[in-house]
C-alpha cells in the first residue's frame, strides 16, 4: 500500500463548505471576496485528518487433505487451521483475512 492518506469524504465537503460559505459578516463568499484560493482550499483540505484504514486481505477456507486434530480447514493467507467452527461461521481468520463466501459443496 502506498503511503497515501484516505480521509472521509463527508468530512471533505463539511470542510469545503465551511470554508467557501458566507462568513456571517459581510453577507457575500469568501470566494466571491476572492478571499479564498486554490491554496486555502489545499490548506482546508489538508487539515482534515486520514482516517484509520487497513488494506483488506481476502482469502478462503482451504480444505486440508489430511484433517488433523479436528482441523478440516486451513486459511489460505496464513495457513492457520480453523478450528471449533464450520467454515460458514468464520467470515475472517484470526489474522484478519476476510474470507470469500463459500458455495455449497456439490457431491
Amino acid at each position: 500500500m502506498s503511503n497515501a492518506d484516505y480521509i472521509s469524504r463527508e468530512m471533505a465537503l463539511k470542510t469545503l463548505s465551511a470554508a467557501i460559505h458566507t462568513d456571517g459578516f459581510h453577507g457575500d463568499s469568501l470566494i466571491e471576496r476572492h478571499e479564498l484560493g486554490e491554496d486555502e482550499m489545499e490548506d482546508a483540505i489538508r487539515s482534515i485528518p486520514a482516517a484509520d484504514v487497513a488494506p483488506v486481505v481476502r482469502g478462503e477456507w482451504v480444505p486440508l487433505k489430511n484433517p488433523t486434530a479436528g482441523a478440516t480447514f486451513i486459511c489460505s493467507i496464513c495457513k492457520r487451521p480453523l478450528l471449533g467452527y464450520p467454515r460458514e461461521a468464520a467470515p475472517h481468520c484470526l489474522c484478519g483475512a476476510r474470507m470469500k463466501a463459500q458455495e455449497a459443496d456439490h457431491a
